[in-house]
């Protein structure tokens, strides 16, 4: 009897740890993989390197020049890779379901009969419910799990202890509620179950009081990608213990722009804030598809540019990004570039003050001024890491992690109210990959030309995109 019960406990846990595990994969890895894309932009972009190369190609081109569009390595290379990753999650997990099913099958056999209901379907819900509150519910609702890229390294012994007692203390209030049920036997039932209730908890209550916060949130990190991730965690309990314990990179710094390096996010107080990202007219460079150094406009980039100002809104522009603005109550914002400062002035915006360093244009290093193609025929191999590893910088300059890290950054930092910023093509693409919260790799797939235009809506940790008429 006790043989054919445990079987059946831990096939039922088997399906249970495959869904599991479907779940975790359909719901929760999406969330993963956008965080571990924060987690290594933010570590690799330190040590002075304060801008991602987004550009695929050079000169903000929206020619791709033969990029790839498969993954790139994120950072570092991992011990065991993604697809390994996701394997070792069904199989983790449905081992687990098998031995949570054979365990939960005991401690039924055990109850049945001695207390709860005698039904044993009913006690076999009975169980679980309180169960899951118990081992699941309980310790989450105290210490929420985190994703990558959230959570002090020097504290994973202290909050892998927490939630363990977080998980004991959820046991002992089950156990008290379920004794105190039972001691109130011959009461009225409305009372035995005020009575259950009560011991379960108060000690709940109390633990919680007494336990210390963990707040570990750096400021700035996307308030979507840290709901989503928590929501979905409770649905594979094994990743809510997986997730604390994973080890995260320090959070970097960059003294070149005097300001830390904000990871992605959108001010969740103060209103609403709305970006008008233009991207610079072309040059010289633009029309030999070159890597850019720091050129004028062409004459047509010129005329151009005076051409759209009517629909930029040079009425209502503002003088700079310190806190002052014009008519509209409308803020400026541009690049340092030669080529920004002209496009902005032919769009009749005021630069009167300093250029915001986080919207410079990518470092190409000595590959500056060469073409696409000179450069493939010089260093076709180095070319060929570049376009394929968000981490490669083979020519001396800024890989592109550093330039998502930077616009995540920028946008994190934007106040609510209305900003114009006039940019590069680089620094454009990294937004949208930023906005969409797209993978780092998705980055080679936006076009940029010259003078292009995106609107960006951020509140409450969520942006929307849209393209001016």
């Amino acid at each position: 009897m006790i043989t054919r019960l445990l079987v059946r406990g831990m096939l039922a846990g088997l399906l249970a740890g495959l869904l599991a595990a479907g779940f975790a994969y359909v719901v929760g890895e999406p969330q993963i993989e956008r965080a571990i894309a924060l987690e290594e932009a933010a570590a690799t972009g330190s040590d002075g390197a304060g801008e991602h190369s987004h550009a695929g190609t050079p000169a903000g081109d929206h020619s791709h020049g033969g990029a790839s569009e498969g993954d790139h390595s994120h950072g570092e290379g991992a011990l065991v890779s993604r697809g390994g990753q996701r394997f070792g999650l069904f199989l983790a997990l449905a081992l687990y379901g098998v031995a949570l099913g054979g365990l939960f099958a005991l401690v039924h056999a055990a109850v049945r009969g001695r207390a709860g209901p005698r039904s044993a379907p009913v006690l076999a819900v009975v169980l679980a419910v309180t169960a899951f509150a118990a081992v699941v519910l309980v310790p989450f609702l105290k210490y929420p799990a985190n994703p990558p890229a959230v959570g002090d390294p020097g504290t994973i012994n202290q909050r892998t202890v927490l939630y363990l007692v977080a998980v004991v203390i959820g046991i002992l209030a089950a156990a008290a509620g379920a004794a105190a049920h039972r001691v109130a036997a011959g009461s009225d039932p409305a009372l035995r179950w005020l009575a259950a209730g009560a011991a379960t908890l108060l000690p709940v209550a109390a633990a919680w009081a007494f336990l210390p916060e963990i707040a570990e949130v750096p400021a700035g990190f996307p308030a979507d990608l840290l709901w989503d991730f928590r929501v979905a965690s409770p649905g594979h309990p094994g990743r809510v213990l997986a997730r604390r314990r994973r080890p995260v990179r320090p959070r970097r710094t960059r003294a070149d722009h005097g300001t830390a390096c904000a990871r992605p996010g959108v001010t969740t107080s103060g209103g609403t804030t709305r970006l008008l990202l233009v991207c610079h007219a072309s040059t010289r460079a633009t029309a030999r598809a070159a890597f850019p150094g720091d050129e004028p406009l062409d004459e047509r980039g010129l005329r151009r540019a005076a051409a759209l100002a009517p629909l930029v809104g040079t009425a209502e522009a503002g003088r700079s990004r310190e806190g002052r603005t014009g008519p509209g109550g409308v803020r400026v914002a541009w690049a340092a570039e030669r080529r920004c400062v002209q496009t902005a002035g032919a769009l009749g915006l005021e630069t009167a003050g300093d250029p915001d360093p986080l919207l410079a244009d990518c470092d190409y290093g000595r590959w500056r001024g060469m073409t696409l193609a000179e450069v493939e025929a010089a260093e076709p191999e180095a070319l060929a890491a570049w376009l394929s590893d968000p981490a490669a910088a083979p020519h001396g300059g800024e890989p592109l992690l550093d330039l998502l890290a930077r616009v995540d950054g920028w946008l994190s930092a934007a106040g609510p109210g209305r900003t114009v910023a006039v940019t590069h093509p680089a620094v454009v693409r990294a937004a949208v990959v930023h906005a969409l919260g797209a993978p780092a790799r998705s980055f080679w797939r936006v076009d940029v030309a010259p003078l292009a235009r995106v609107s960006l809506t951020g509140r409450g940790g969520r942006w929307r995109l849209s393209y001016p008429e």
